[in-house]
């Protein structure tokens, strides 16, 4: 006999399969940012919202594996691998891309607080 998707595996699966394309929209509207950034625009806040983005990324990845892993038990699972895959390509790009972006910034904000050690008088 075999195991249907249960409900619950599949909406959770959904669930968080949206909250990873939710988390992926606000990356690229910080990428947007980092790039053309305005003088209105706080360093230290855009550096925040990066690392807070890039904190959420990884935990929002580790839940969607273990939802994975509980799918991939299941006889269906063929169906949703694709997607499994294309998502992760995209969350190791987008988390490769918010790394460097957080470089970015980081060195941009040290740029911003360096003091000189010996000030010309």
């Amino acid at each position: 006999m075999t195991r249907e998707f249960d409900s619950e595996n599949l909406k959770l699966w959904f669930a968080y399969h949206y909250r990873f394309r939710k988390w992926k929209e606000t990356a690229s509207r910080l990428k947007y940012r980092v790039r053309h950034r305005s003088i209105e625009d706080d360093p230290f806040e855009l550096h925040e919202e990066i690392q807070l983005c890039m904190r959420v990324g990884e935990i929002l990845w580790h839940r969607y594996t273990k939802m994975e892993e509980r799918m991939v038990k299941m006889t269906d699972a063929h169906i949703f691998e694709r997607k499994i895959r294309r998502d992760k390509e995209l969350h190791r790009r987008w988390m490769r891309e918010l790394g460097e972006m957080e470089a970015r910034t980081r060195d941009y904000l040290d740029y911003l607080t360096y003091r000189d050690p010996d000030p010309i008088q």
